[in-house]
């Protein structure tokens, strides 16, 4: 009876253990997304939403290779990342997220939310991913990783305004 006992202590108490990783989902309005298409220099703010309700301690690396296409400009813990929770840029576009709460602290019963305010800003036409869950930079994924796909498109006008000079080209020739 004892052995079962002390067995089932450590099933539970695994169980009950913070993970060193988060599942980190996109989000933006309160709805799950995977791909957002913006203008050049048009800033957007996306969260990440932690969707482990144990998640008290984490590190994550967050981003992707430096892009001439959008670029992270900021990133802000909010309250349910913890009251030790910080976000430092390691090199262009590369973020270090650190998600704690100190042991004095009374924190939420379940961890489940809104983690991260994440900034990005259009530079030029094109795509650019961000992956958000990677431990380590390099690749070494814990977790799941979600892809948030940017698209950055030319404003309106500034195709119209491209179309009349190729129309003005073409009849000058």
């Amino acid at each position: 009876m004892r052995k079962e006992f002390s067995f089932l202590y450590i099933i539970l108490g695994g169980m009950l253990a913070s993970p060193l990783y988060a599942d980190l989902l996109w989000k933006q309005n309160g709805l799950a997304i995977d791909e957002i298409t913006i203008e050049p220099l048009q800033i957007i703010t996306v969260q990440l939403y932690c969707n482990d309700p144990t998640a008290n301690f984490y590190n994550v690396t967050m981003g992707n290779d430096a892009s001439s296409v959008a670029d992270i400009t900021q990133v802000v813990p909010l309250s349910l990342a913890g009251d030790w929770a910080y976000a430092s840029a390691i090199v262009p576009d590369w973020w270090s997220l650190h998600c704690e709460w100190n042991p004095d602290t009374p924190r939420p019963i379940s961890l489940w939310g809104n983690h991260w305010d994440v900034t990005i800003k259009g530079l030029s036409a094109g795509s650019y991913s961000i992956n958000s869950d990677y431990q380590g930079h390099g690749g070494q994924g814990h977790g799941n990783n979600d892809v948030l796909s940017i698209i950055v498109t030319p404003e309106p006008c500034s195709i119209l305004l491209l179309a009349l000079g190729g129309v003005f080209l073409r009849r000058r020739r």
